[in-house]
């Protein structure tokens, strides 16, 4: 946000500090997620790098093997460790998945990755993880008191009967009687404002 649009909509100079410090500081909370995101990013690239090194290792050694004893052995030993960078592999893509659902909303998305039940989430044959929605949908449907109410953001709410503060002069003379009467003891500040 500028300070030429704010000046150009005709704000106040003192009232331009303090939006522009607003503006910031909810646009923090959205750069620490990035930079989270980035993060996850890179250990998965360096994870996906090392097991591409380990098979490129694998298929070497089963080439050159042959009978040698030795050399099975080694092989073996080998394709065990990359199991092991296999298994890390999946679960950190896996927590990126499950970051990419709750990180917009979660209060503390660390605290909820490690409560998140990860086990009923299943991987399908494509590499595809199965069920991550609906685990995750009910996870915060289970603990809501570890994320954040959506806040509103763009126009403010309809006006009408849900919204009777944004009821305008037009609006209140297409009322019924019955919503005049439901705005009146609703409202009657608002209803006096509006009959006068």
């Amino acid at each position: 946000m500028r300070r030429e649009f704010l000046r150009g909509l005709g704000v106040a100079e003192d009232l331009i500090d303090s939006i522009i410090n607003q503006h910031h500081d909810s646009l923090r909370e959205y750069r620490e997620k990035a930079e989270e995101a980035d993060n996850l990013r890179s250990q998965l690239e360096t994870a996906q790098q090392e097991i591409t090194a380990r098979d490129e290792q694998i298929t070497a050694l089963k080439e050159t093997a042959g009978d040698n004893e030795e050399l099975l052995n080694k092989l073996k030993e080998l394709e065990e460790k990359n199991a092991g960078y296999d298994e890390k592999f999946r679960a950190q893509q896996l927590n990126n998945e499950v970051l990419k659902l709750i990180a917009k909303d979660a209060i503390n998305s660390d605290q909820v990755l490690k409560l998140i039940d990860k086990d009923a989430i299943e991987l399908d044959d494509k590499g595809n993880f199965v069920g991550i929605e609906d685990v995750v949908t009910g996870f915060k449907t289970d603990n809501p008191h570890l994320f954040q109410e959506a806040k509103r953001r763009g126009r403010p709410a309809p006006k009408g009967e849900d919204n009777p503060h944004e009821v305008t002069k037009e609006d209140f003379i297409k009322m019924s009687y019955t919503d005049r009467a439901k705005l009146h003891s609703e409202n009657p500040e608002l209803f006096n404002s509006l009959v006068n």
